[in-house]
């Protein structure tokens, strides 16, 4: 019974940006900031993952936006909205992050998924602070298949329809992100 409860939850919001987005493709700026308001801090929160830089992070969550106004006409309803919203993020944080500069080339070693679902399922606040951090600290690249891996749970196969980076080179930046992260959190 909860299954359902949870499925209907969701079957519910999903109705309900329906029902946003049918008016945002009308015009109608209310139904857009209702859809802003309940994303915002998604977007902005996957795009500072990936990038570990704020502004950056703010940039790109009001690129998304403005280019969700200007695109919704191409919302075709064969997803649900957060999926095409998501999709929308991934291709400008990663166009982004092409022309970053890439000064952050720390190295480093980890196994860091378990930590990150140990605090995941936990509430250790200093845990999630502390994987922040480590996160910041490592490359661009490494960062952003790890996000994407073990946060988001994308396949490597998947990512590389995301992103055109190719399984192998996912595999190898998420071989490498694990071994930063592993020596920035000291496992």
């Amino acid at each position: 019974m909860k299954r359902f409860g949870f499925w209907m939850g969701n079957l519910i919001k999903e109705e309900d940006d329906l029902t946003l987005v049918l008016k945002v493709k009308e015009g109608d700026k209310a139904a857009f900031k209702a859809l802003f308001d309940k994303y915002n801090k998604r977007i902005f929160a996957l795009a500072f993952r990936m990038t570990s830089d704020t502004g950056l992070s703010e940039d790109i969550t009001q690129e998304v936006f403005f280019r969700v106004w200007d695109k919704i006409s191409s919302f075709k309803f064969k997803s649900a909205f957060y999926t095409w919203l998501y999709r929308v993020a991934i291709n400008i944080i990663m166009r982004k992050g092409d022309k970053l500069n890439k000064q952050n080339k720390k190295e480093a070693d980890v196994d860091i998924d378990i930590f990150y679902k140990k605090n995941e399922m936990q509430d250790d606040v200093d845990g999630k602070i502390d994987l922040e951090r480590a996160l910041q600290r490592i490359p661009d690249q490494p960062r952003k298949i790890f996000v994407l891996y073990v946060m988001q749970g994308y396949s490597h196969k998947e990512i590389q329809d995301l992103t055109g980076i190719a399984e192998g080179t996912s595999k190898c930046h998420l071989s490498r992100a694990r071994e930063l992260l592993k020596k920035e959190l000291s496992l």
